[in-house]
């Protein structure tokens, strides 16, 4: 949540659902489609894609662009496996206030979403008030969070 409203800031709305696309390409990111080649390739398991992705990176953004995109890559997947064999369950106000960016990316289909407590009808409500919310806070958090030169 906080990439799409970071980059709505930043440089215009990322097609956050471009992530669960067949491709994942067209996100809008900056240097988004090689970076997600990348990612598809390091996940992946063949070698000659990985070294095409990681040439292609390097071409464009040069070696630390790829050493960047390397680390990112490896904390996300860190975080995500933490969060998989642990079963961390999503706290209630980003529960809330996520539904409806969970369900446009599809997330719920997987299996770690059905550690998700959604609680009943009172908290379907509370999401909806809670849901238009979430781009301003998102806002206010990427701003808070920006380095001061």
């Amino acid at each position: 949540m906080l990439l799409r409203e970071s980059s709505t800031s930043e440089n215009g709305a990322a097609q956050v659902t471009a992530v669960t696309s067949e491709d994942g390409l067209g996100s809008g990111v900056p240097h988004g489609d090689i970076l997600t080649q990348l990612v598809n390739a390091t996940l992946g398991d063949n070698l000659s894609e990985l070294e095409r992705a990681r040439q292609a990176v390097v071409d464009e953004l040069g070696m630390d662009g790829l050493i960047d995109a390397a680390g990112i890559i490896a904390t996300f997947t860190m975080q995500n496996r933490v969060a998989d064999a642990t079963g961390l369950p999503l706290d209630a106000p980003m529960e809330l206030g996520s539904r409806g960016f969970r369900e446009d990316l599809g997330v719920n289909q997987f299996q770690a979403a059905s550690y998700i407590k959604r609680g009943g009808w009172g908290r379907a409500l509370l999401a909806k008030i809670i849901e238009p919310l979430m781009p301003t806070i998102m806002r206010l958090m990427a701003r808070r969070k920006k380095p001061t030169p």
